[in-house]
């Protein structure tokens, strides 16, 4: 029999006393998603070192909590908020260190920066996603790996350990990864992405290769459609804006319209990229 959960604010006052960590109760998810909406976070716990990355798991596991690993801000968070303790990584999951062709990279270095890092120091194996948004450890997540990722430094069982990338879980907290990069010869011209611009808050997926989702939304003639404080964009319409104010129900809308327009005019079901996390309030009063 387990033993029965401690309430969340003794769990953040046990936290607290972990040094090279922060913990706050009822933090504001529009705070930490690209839409900039999202209740509150029952707990949200930044951790800066490995070492308090260790003991405040330990502290979760103990609480019979739930350990949510957040790896950027592609997130929907519901209006009403969100249970569990809410995990993200500070300075032991940023930057890069380079050992010859190896690079060790921590799981927040955004994507962009890192295949830049790669070109300026003269490494191929990352061109393909030179204008992918997000971070390394969404893109492990939410994307096919790239070839030249050899391995994933990730919090498993309560301990760290190394993973080969086809052993990753989705509850692992992502720390750093490696990759083996080639010495580019020559970099004639500039190489061009297959990709679009991957901007954050990408709303739905390709629904077929070559022919992507911002595509049809330009032709359905939705770039820069507003409802209330939510638009999408005028140059990459397979985004959304938040104006200020926006609430889940008006992205909820939103993009019901555009999956309508959609399959009316094109036939096509297009799939949002995130899922909704957490609680929807009943009015937006």
């Amino acid at each position: 029999m387990s033993a029965p959960s401690l309430p969340i604010a003794a769990v953040a006052e046990r936290l607290r006393s972990v040094p090279g960590l922060m913990a706050r109760e009822d933090e504001p998810m529009s705070r930490h998603t690209a839409w900039r909406v999202g209740g509150p976070a029952a707990l949200w716990v930044v951790v800066e070192t490995e070492e308090a990355l260790l003991e405040a798991v330990g502290i979760i596991r103990e609480a019979n909590e739930r350990v949510v690993p957040v790896d950027g801000q592609h997130l929907w968070v519901g209006d009403g908020g969100v249970d569990g303790v809410w995990l993200r990584l500070g300075a032991c999951a940023e930057g890069v260190q380079r050992d010859g062709l190896r690079l060790d990279v921590g799981a927040q270095t955004p994507v962009a920066a890192l295949a830049s890092y790669a070109r300026r120091e003269g490494l191929i194996g990352l061109e393909g996603t030179i204008n992918t948004s997000g971070t390394v450890a969404e893109l492990l997540r939410r994307e096919e790996p790239p070839p030249t990722l050899v391995g994933v430094r990730v919090l498993r069982g309560g301990r760290l350990a190394e993973v080969t990338p086809d052993k990753l879980k989705e509850d692992h907290v992502i720390v750093r990864a490696r990759f083996v990069l080639d010495p580019a010869q020559a970099l004639k011209g500039g190489r061009n992405p297959k990709r679009g611009p991957g901007l954050p808050g990408r709303l739905f997926l390709d629904p077929k290769k070559n022919h992507s989702a911002a595509e049809m939304m330009s032709e359905l003639g939705l770039r820069g459609v507003r409802l209330r404080g939510a638009r999408l964009g005028g140059f990459e319409p397979n985004t959304l804006i938040n104006l200020g104010g926006a609430k889940e129900n008006d992205l909820k809308v939103l993009i019901g319209m555009v999956k309508d327009r959609a399959k009316s005019h094109l036939g096509v079901d297009l799939n949002p990229e995130l899922k909704p996390l957490g609680r929807s309030r009943r009015s937006d009063g």
